[in-house]
């Protein structure tokens, strides 16, 4: 039960009825419970261990597989929007700097977001 809240979790998957409140009490015990690996075998500089750790908890928390594509951490983009940007030769933010033209046919809001999160990340760059 509790590997299928997880990956339901990670496809962010819709689960309706109990398996939704399983799926919360999961998540929730899960980042308790990464967090203190992650803590125990960092005491004991164990390295790999503490990177799988850690690994797993960015999954837990971005609700992604680590596989996925990067830009699936931005808000409003799903898996179809990130395959777009797969075909357009986009897997970060820098590149769809480079890349302004081949995303002409996307929706406006979702342009006006990378717009602003390629704004972001100039300035950040440039501090």
């Amino acid at each position: 039960m509790v590997l299928l809240c997880l990956q339901a979790h990670f496809q962010r998957t819709n689960l309706s009825g109990d398996l939704a409140t399983d799926q919360a009490k999961v998540l929730t015990l899960a980042t308790r419970l990464l967090q203190a690996c992650v803590d125990v075998v960092s005491t004991n500089s164990w390295l790999n261990p503490a990177i799988a750790a850690m690994e797993m908890s960015q999954m837990v928390i971005q609700a992604m597989w680590q596989t996925d594509p990067v830009l699936l951490q931005l808000p409003h983009f799903t898996r179809d929007l990130a395959k777009k940007c797969a075909q357009a030769n986009i897997s970060t933010i820098i590149a769809s700097q480079e890349e302004g033209s081949s995303l002409a046919d996307m929706e406006v809001g979702v342009l006006c977001m990378l717009c602003l999160l390629c704004f972001d990340t100039l300035c950040c760059a440039m501090l």
